[in-house]
């Protein structure tokens, strides 16, 4: 083979594995086969995440008691002395007992940048699946399973280290929490959480998808911040959540493929040689 076709072979070759490998973000998912025992923690969770730079969640709990754990980049307890910094907005607990004793089974894709799990018992099987919008400042929990079950929710705020809460239900069901007129802080910072739900309870019927949409905003995003999330999660829509869903995909698609590592093997290529007299 001469060294022009040699060239041309190699430039082949690693163009077809940069394809490949925008594909493959996803065989280094981490798998969750037990429920997390460090969850809440101050440390690095065991625990599936998800989020998009701005809003985390961290998913606790057995499957027969789910905690959310809602993050927030901009909610700080604005103090120059300890205990101050990112504090805890909230979060949501789904509790089905039909699941007591299903077995754990959760998976963490970077590809997508979602958990997707399966609770088994023998006489149930829930798929759920959590992502946190890339384009939005929303939580996305869908749940489906294969036998009528019933999950109560709630939606709720962190309380304590001087903060204040407040909450209410309307079209939607919403929580708040404060930090605010107290001595040393630097500035106040308030959030909202609002779910697309006025009840604390539904039913999963066979086949047929739920989706809970969380709307999280604060003083930061908008000075309107409880006001927004509440009308956010007013207008949710299952349109709308399909609307998110593609432009997150593309998000998440754009982003891995703007950098990719190249292995090639050179054994059956001939380089050019320079003879030394």
């Amino acid at each position: 083979m001469n060294t022009h076709k040699a060239f041309i072979l190699g430039v082949a070759l690693l163009s077809t594995i940069g394809v490949k490998a925008q594909f493959a973000i996803d065989n280094y998912k981490a798998v969750f086969t037990s429920s997390p025992q460090h969850v809440p923690t101050t440390k690095t969770p065991d625990a599936p995440l998800a989020g998009n730079g701005d809003i985390g969640i961290t998913m606790g709990g057995t499957p027969d008691k789910l905690c959310f754990y809602i993050g927030k980049n901009d909610f700080w307890r604005a103090y120059p002395v300890y205990p101050g910094g990112i504090a805890l907005p909230g979060g949501l607990d789904i509790e089905i007992k039909e699941l007591q004793g299903a077995t754990y089974y959760a998976e963490q894709l970077p590809g997508s940048a979602e958990i997707r799990t399966k609770f088994t018992t023998p006489h149930c099987q829930l798929n759920l699946s959590a992502w946190v919008a890339a384009t939005d400042n929303k939580i996305i929990i869908e749940l489906q399973s294969d036998k009528a079950v019933t999950a109560h929710l709630r939606l709720w705020a962190a309380e304590g280290n001087t903060s204040t809460i407040a909450g209410g239900k309307d079209k939607v069901m919403w929580v708040s929490r404060s930090f605010e007129n107290t001595e040393l802080l630097r500035w106040p910072t308030h959030v909202a959480l609002a779910l697309n739900s006025n009840s604390d309870e539904f039913s999963l019927i066979p086949g047929k998808k739920v989706q809970l949409v969380i709307s999280v905003y604060t003083n930061h995003d908008t000075p309107d911040w409880k006001n927004k999330a509440i009308t956010e999660a007013e207008k949710v829509t299952e349109a709308g959540v399909e609307q998110l869903r593609k432009e997150h995909h593309s998000w998440w698609n754009h982003f891995w493929k703007q950098s990719h590592i190249n292995t090639v093997s050179y054994t059956h290529l001939t380089l050019p040689t320079k003879r030394i007299v």
